[in-house]
């Protein structure tokens, strides 16, 4: 299903990426996707429809061997090319190769330990050059309300979209750190303003 599949997505403040579109939400968030199907494998009938349909779904995410915390699956590294990773071509949209690996358990590790090894050294660098929470400024909010029309004429950057923007930056920061846990680099002190 996906973060687009949810019809009440509408009634809230939220962003684009939210916005209820079922033929997007069909295609989308494998990670939920497979903690769904695993679910209906184990619980529903397998004579059922439903059943049938998770089947389907479990085949065609079978590139990834589990799915991680913050809903990453663990894929195989030639699913997303991930020993070629190139920090210079990398999309920064994308979650880094690091968080598909996840720990230094995942059977994909010692084939990507070099990439997770610079993934691992670019967080840390990151975390270390935050000062405070960055938010969009008013003129960068406004680009993007001109580039992006809200499907129903309204605005996307309400105020209530403040808590979300010092969610989505706190969350980030929490994962980095649990991250860098996992891989055992917390051997560095962050710049904490008291």
């Amino acid at each position: 299903m996906g973060m687009q599949g949810i019809p009440s997505n509408n009634d809230f403040a939220h962003m684009p990426w939210f916005h209820y579109n079922s033929g997007k939400a069909a295609k989308a968030d494998i990670g939920v996707t497979i903690r769904l199907a695993d679910f209906l494998l184990k619980h529903a009938d397998e004579g059922s429809s439903i059943y049938r349909k998770a089947e389907g779904l479990k085949e065609r995410y079978w590139q990834s061997g589990k799915v991680l915390l913050y809903g990453y699956p663990d894929y195989a590294p030639e699913a997303l090319n991930v020993k070629a990773y190139d920090p210079a071509t990398y999309p920064s949209w994308l979650p880094l190769p690091v968080y598909f690996v996840a720990s230094p358990e995942s059977p994909f590790y010692p084939e990507c330990r070099r990439t997770v090894e610079r993934n691992l050294d670019t967080i840390v660098d990151s975390l270390l050059e935050i000062r405070e929470l960055k938010l969009p400024s008013a003129g960068d909010l406004e680009v993007y309300e001109q580039n992006t029309p809200h499907p129903d004429g309204r605005r996307w950057c309400v105020a209530e979209q403040t808590i979300e923007n010092y969610y989505w930056g706190s969350n980030f920061i929490i994962r980095d750190l649990d991250i860098l846990r996992k891989f055992g680099r917390l051997d560095f002190d962050l710049p904490v303003a008291v």
